[in-house]
């Protein structure tokens, strides 16, 4: 029973976390050497599904100093990361650091489940409870994503619209883009998480995606803001069907 637990909220925790695209479209223009750094930290979201296949194949469960001492590095390592993170995510500071810190505890706890396998009740014990917490993040992450879409077919209503990043480096061009924990600027000075355009026989109607709420807020004369939502995407027809899925 904990094994299958285990896997399932392994990939639960991928599909909510796992980056999309895998790298960010702008780091072509950089140093080479960042497709390390960059890879390792997108693979994290990949590691609680790692360790509960790796606890399955183990012959005996890993020794629990050796555990605790991997668990904290982890843990100290993804502290320092979300910290920096979040100081440059602008208005997204508060949804970045959520971002980092959960996907840090969830890839320490998985750690300490390699060691704690062969417990009377290991349902009871803390890992399998801090685990718990980066489920609960992964659940909202892709609740978030079908809201995202709901709320624009409603807002819509049959009107041509489109979706766009909250950043401007790139056009939406998948729906796993459109997750919560993909879904909101990580950019300073840009303040929309996630713009909705729709096209009126008025004009052009901007909407803010707000991840607290999980709904779309029009905007009010979008042609104030410094950082423009004016251009970032076009109203087509069919929109959804550009999309793929990842």
């Amino acid at each position: 029973m904990l094994r299958i637990f285990l896997i399932t909220t392994g990939i639960l925790i991928a599909l909510g976390f796992t980056p999309i695209p895998f790298f960010p479209d702008n780091l072509g223009h950089g140093a080479g050497w960042l497709y390390w750094p960059t890879g390792a930290i997108s693979a994290m979201a990949l590691a609680p599904l790692t360790f509960a296949v790796i606890g399955m194949v183990l012959p005996k469960p890993l020794n629990k100093i050796v555990a605790a001492w991997f668990a904290i590095v982890t843990a100290i390592i993804g502290v320092g990361l979300t910290v920096l993170t979040a100081t440059v995510s602008g208005a997204g500071d508060l949804i970045a650091m959520g971002h980092g810190l959960s996907l840090t505890l969830a890839v320490s706890a998985s750690i300490l489940l390699l060691a704690t396998q062969t417990q009377t009740n290991p349902f009871k014990s803390a890992p399998v409870i801090l685990l718990l917490a980066p489920l609960a993040v992964a659940l909202w992450s892709l609740i978030s994503g079908v809201a995202v879409v709901w709320q624009a077919n409603r807002l819509a209503d049959n009107r041509t619209f489109c979706v766009a990043a909250h950043d401007q480096s790139a056009p939406i061009r998948a729906f796993a883009q459109l997750r919560g924990l993909s879904f909101y600027t990580t950019t300073a000075g840009w303040y929309f998480h996630g713009l909705l355009i729709v096209e009126t026989d008025t004009g052009k109607e901007f909407y803010n995606w707000s991840p607290r709420r999980m709904k779309f807020q029009k905007t009010e004369n979008p042609e104030r803001f410094i950082a423009s939502p004016l251009n970032v995407c076009t109203p087509q027809t069919g929109y959804w069907a550009n999309l793929s899925v990842l």
